[in-house]
């Protein structure tokens, strides 16, 4: 009979998939502050949440909306 190797493998990481992928919408809108300075443009709120969504694996974007 051969022999077997005593040998401990190495443990390969383990990928753990989300238990729920979540659909989501950006809603960005314009806001003025009481010194009547604009706030983060649009286009600025929607990188900020385009960017979040990208580094969590279990948010899919599915739509953009704006109010302005």
């Amino acid at each position: 009979m051969a022999r077997t190797s005593k040998k401990i493998k190495e443990a390969l990481p383990v990928i753990k998939e989300p238990e729920y992928i979540w659909n989501a919408g950006i809603y960005a809108r314009l806001s003025v502050d009481s010194h009547n300075r604009k706030n983060e443009s649009i286009d600025t709120q929607i990188e900020i949440a385009k960017a979040y969504i990208k580094k969590a694996e279990d948010i899919v974007l599915v739509e953009c909306y704006t109010d302005g």
